[in-house]
């Protein structure tokens, strides 16, 4: 989920995973998957940048459960022996 700007001015927050599409013409329109658009005071640079850093969090914190996880499994299986 990230954090934008309607251009009346409200903060919305909308799935980054759902994201089809991002046009500049001028404003920025967003298109979901859904079909819905809306249009964003936010600059299409802004937009990629915090989709970005969304999509980082995500994989960072799939790679520390993993990593979590594989330690756990290593410590079970080394009191097993």
């Amino acid at each position: 989920m990230i954090k934008v700007t309607r251009l009346q001015g409200d903060p919305i927050v909308i799935n980054a995973e759902h994201i089809l599409l991002v046009e500049s013409t001028p404003d920025t329109t967003v298109t979901l998957t859904n079909g819905h658009r809306v249009i964003l005071k936010d600059d299409v640079d802004d937009l990629i940048r915090n989709v970005v850093q969304y999509k980082q969090w995500i994989m960072q914190s799939v790679h520390r459960t993993i990593s979590e996880k594989t330690e756990e499994a290593q410590d079970v299986n080394s009191q097993q022996e």
